[in-house]
């Protein structure tokens, strides 16, 4: 699994961005034969209303080549990491579910021999 981090505004401090490494690795482990590559990215937003938030993206791209993408906007950068690090974590183990699901419940191809022999 290919973990990438990246800031478009400011640099994240070492301690930030090791944190962020070790919530990734943490959260999505279970679910790492799923996914090949992680990229999170965090940006500032101004707000008219409320003022500077944090955004950030989470892109999660599984074996099958299929993105997912997570965006949260909060006002506290953490909260927004935290929020999307869930939610990808959640959208992933559904997707996984779901493929299991289907590969369970796959119609077996049929061996050409008929069972109604008169």
């Amino acid at each position: 699994m290919d973990i990438k981090i990246h800031s478009l505004e400011e640099a994240l401090t070492q301690e930030l961005e090791v944190n962020i490494l070790r919530k990734l690795e943490c959260a999505l482990s279970r679910m790492e034969p799923y996914i090949a590559a992680v990229n999170l990215r965090v940006s500032s937003k101004d707000n008219v209303k409320d003022g500077v938030n944090k955004h950030c993206q989470l892109i999660i791209t599984t074996v099958d080549l299929e993105k997912t993408i997570i965006n949260d906007t909060q006002s506290d950068l953490n909260f927004a990491i935290d929020r999307s690090i869930q939610r990808g974590v959640r959208l992933i183990a559904r997707k996984a579910e779901r493929q299991q699901m289907l590969k369970k419940h796959a119609v077996q191809p049929d061996s050409g021999e008929d069972l109604d022999q008169d």
